[in-house]
């Protein structure tokens, strides 16, 4: 038996009397090792190690000749042929677990560090053993323990429920493990031994202070400067990191990468020509070399970095220019398309409310112009949507609004529009991370590569507007989404922003913008719920509502898929190996972030908000900067707070599914912190920017390389230098000299 070719046989002795003792003490070691049995012991290392130690046991204490005594002392005389039945149960219930561990771990990467083997050969091994102690229990016992044995290993207060807020929840799981053991010891035969079961119940209760400790930071908040940076529960099945906590790797390499594009900008014009030959595959529009010097005239540091202009230009170089001005004649119908022009070197007709900012852009350069119309969303929200079978039917309808999410995507199995490939990150690795921070920027604006978007955005499930054309033409919007078709200008209301918009927080008084030593270390953002008109409880997933639910600790109740239980953080467990832990949600004690305003909703929906969200007064706009950190969320639209962050000595975290003008020269984890839609990441995020003598340093740098940027590249001037080659491009497409390319 076991115990006695562990030596320990003689333990047997003053039992004889009472048969089912071993059983007991075999039931009673099932029941720790339940209990001290890693929590995650999934993955095809973890199983395939269980496997071996199953064979291992079998072939040790059964088929060996020399391992001495049998198992006669834990065997009823109808298990002694037990050989063949207990290493078919042992290798039937390894590969039925190795299949199930494939199953619901096939999207994650494995990582097959030491530390990783090692845990996964002892998780193997105390699941093998626990079972083959059950196994011999149930010679004498009845079967029914096995299951008591489970529910007491589930209902066992583990390190991941001390992280959660709610106090009733560990007396819950108490509760439950001790309800398992009395369970198990009322099915054993009566025996004064039985009683023995009681004392692992001491199991659960001893891990309290240690879990408690650990965990009191995120159950009440307070001061996190001083909390502990290790979460609860390791996740053996998600991979370590190796090196720097990947938010510094991810700075390191989007800094070099930025400097890289800043030092490969040309500096002669022939050098210009020909990197957009080389870029394009096609020659600069006319006009390129006066667009050229004005650059070089206005100190514009980018010269080459257009891709997202040309991207926007591209599909209407393969159309006709007598097409496109026939499409430019038809979208005239409705109020929100306006249409003005350049002649002899001259702004002519009403550009609508852009007219003023249009005007300003070209004031420098207008006599320059070749005569040519443009059209001008006057909406926030782009416009230019088409089908597969965008020639047919109407040029406007609104079908959209009753099925945006099938719109959005629509043309995402349709050649059009072709995107041009950025030749941005081709050169870098994706890092292997356990946490989806955000690597390739316009991957994650991609709506094509992004299906689950439709759940999370308030844009697909319910717009408030969608004015949609069916036919392609350059309507200059101020943001779009990827499958959209419209042409990118520069906002308004960052052009304003420089005569202060005080609306938008742009006031230039330093005593509102504190120095980074003196500012709250939280994440700030109050605002109202726009973003999605919503006439039913689909406000429960829109991307606002998700955002502040999760940091005021509601997400659990959202079912918005942004589960305080289930936020992920790193603990570095040794000099440069992060470790995954599962804790509650740290963003409550992080964050100042309310709604003042719920509107946009029928009144129904607007209550229950009102009842759901703690909400504030509208704060002065000066209010954010007293945080280190600003969040910038998108509404219906783009946000019209973000460059106001740049500018500010905090660091903006930015969210958001729509592409602008200046993706090209604004790089993440340079000048702001990205974050993805399902803000799987932002707890993580926080912990280590807010909470870290690193994360801290890293945040500052972010921050003042926003300031300084913002001032170099986001600068009226720079405005002009990319509405005039915006011009040009157009110009081109609707030359009627111009070939079309095939």
């Amino acid at each position: 038996m076991l115990y006695q070719r562990l030596n320990i046989a003689n333990i047997g002795a003053p039992y004889a009397s009472f048969p089912e003792a071993p059983s007991i003490l075999c039931l009673a070691a099932a029941l720790l090792i339940a209990w001290f049995r890693p929590p995650s012991s999934e993955g095809p290392a973890a199983i395939l190690a269980e496997l071996f130690c199953w064979l291992w046991m079998f072939v040790w204490f059964e088929v060996l000749p020399w391992t001495g005594v049998p198992w006669a002392c834990l065997q009823t005389p109808a298990a002694s042929n037990s050989k063949i039945r207990l290493g078919a149960i042992a290798v039937g219930i390894s590969f039925t677990a190795l299949g199930r561990s494939l199953d619901n771990c096939r999207w994650i990467e494995k990582d097959n560090s030491p530390h990783t083997v090692n845990a996964s050969i002892l998780a193997g091994a105390l699941g093998a053993a626990q079972w083959v102690f059950l196994f011999q229990a149930t010679q004498e016992l009845p079967w029914a323990i096995a299951a008591t044995t489970g529910a007491f290993s589930a209902a066992s207060f583990t390190g991941e429920q001390a992280t959660r807020n709610v106090s009733t929840f560990t007396l819950k799981h108490l509760f439950a493990a001790t309800t398992a053991i009395a369970q198990t010891v009322f099915e054993l035969p009566a025996s004064r031994f039985k009683h023995i079961i009681w004392l692992i119940v001491a199991c659960p209760f001893l891990a309290i202070p240690s879990h408690h400790r650990d965990s009191i930071s995120s159950m009440v908040g307070g001061d996190w400067s001083q909390a502990k940076d290790e979460p609860s529960r390791p996740i053996n099945v998600l991979p370590l990191h190796y090196g720097k906590h990947p938010i510094e790797e991810l700075v390191e390499r989007s800094n070099n990468e930025f400097q890289s594009m800043l030092n490969s900008q040309s500096q002669v014009y022939e050098d210009a020509e020909a990197e957009y030959r080389r870029r394009y595959n096609i020659d600069p529009p006319r006009g390129f070399d006066a667009w050229f010097k004005f650059a070089q005239e206005k100190n514009s540091l980018i010269i080459d970095e257009f891709d997202t202009l040309f991207d926007c230009m591209e599909p209407f170089l393969k159309m006709s220019p007598g097409t496109i001005r026939k499409f430019m004649d038809e979208a005239m119908g409705p109020g929100h398309i306006s249409r003005c022009g350049f002649r002899e070197g001259k702004l002519t007709g009403d550009c609508g409310p852009r007219g003023i900012t249009v005007q300003d852009m070209t004031a420098p350069f207008q006599h320059d112009l070749p005569d040519l119309d443009i059209l001008i969303n006057a909406l926030d929200e782009p416009t230019v949507i088409l089908s597969p079978e965008y020639g047919d039917g109407a040029v406007w309808d609104n079908r959209c609004e009753k099925d945006s999410r099938r719109c959005i995507t629509a043309m995402c199995a349709s050649e059009w529009p072709p995107h041009l490939e950025t030749t941005r990150h081709q050169s870098l690795p994706k890092l292997p991370l356990s946490i989806p921070f955000i690597q390739d920027i316009q991957s994650s604006k991609d709506a094509c590569a992004h299906p689950e978007y439709a759940d999370l955005h308030g844009y697909y499930i319910s717009p408030p507007s969608v004015q949609r054309i069916r036919r392609p033409v350059p309507i200059l919007s101020q943001a779009k989404i990827s499958t959209f078709s419209d042409v990118l200008m520069p906002s308004q209301i960052y052009l304003r922003g420089y005569d202060n918009l005080n609306d938008y927080g742009y006031v230039d008084d330093s005593a509102h913008d504190p120095d980074w030593e003196q500012k709250d270390s939280k994440l700030y953002w109050i605002g109202s719920n726009t973003g999605g008109g919503d006439s039913d409880d689909s406000w429960h997933v829109m991307h606002r509502q998700r955002f502040v639910a999760l940091a005021q600790d509601r997400a659990d109740e959202t079912g918005g898929g942004s589960s305080s239980s289930a936020a992920v953080y790193l603990n570095e467990t040794e000099p440069g190996v992060w470790a995954p832990w599962q804790g509650g949600n740290v963003l409550p004690g992080l964050a100042d972030v309310h709604f003042h305003a719920l509107r946009l909703c029928v009144w129904t929906e607007c209550k229950a908000q009102m009842k759901y969200f703690e909400t504030v007064d509208r704060q002065p706009d000066a209010a954010q900067y007293r945080y280190r950190f600003v969040m910038d969320l998108d509404g219906n639209s783009y946000s019209g707070r973000f460059y106001s962050h740049l500018r500010s000595r905090s660091v903006s975290l930015k969210m958001t599914i729509f592409r602008e003008w200046h993706d090209d020269r604004l790089f993440p984890w340079v000048h702001y912190v990205p974050v993805s839609l399902g803000l799987r990441e932002l707890p993580e995020t926080m912990r280590f920017l807010a909470t870290t003598d690193r994360g801290a340093a890293v945040a500052r740098h972010i921050a003042d390389q926003g300031r300084e940027w913002w001032a170099k590249l986001l600068r009226p001037e720079d405005f002009q230098v990319y509405f005039y080659r915006l011009l040009l491009e157009l110009a081109r497409v609707v030359d009627e000299e111009r070939v079309v390319e095939t």
